[in-house]
């Protein structure tokens, strides 16, 4: 895993690096704009992703999955 991240970090476009647990409500959140540092997000929470202009509800992401 750390590898594939390492390898997309020189990817010129990348700004943006997500994983989602397929196990539990746990996404974490990379961005170039906060030097690739880890954010985790769980349950109740919003992720917000202004180079998207994109809002994501961690609940309605797993929405149906557990």
């Amino acid at each position: 895993r750390k590898y594939k991240f390492t390898s997309y970090q020189a990817c010129p476009t990348l700004e943006v690096y997500m994983l989602a647990s397929q196990y539990e409500p746990h996404i974490e959140v990379y961005c170039l704009a906060n030097d690739w540092q880890e954010e985790v997000f769980t349950a109740g929470q919003t992720i917000h992703l202004d180079q998207l202009n994109l809002k994501l509800s961690i609940d309605e992401v797993y929405e149906g999955v557990f």
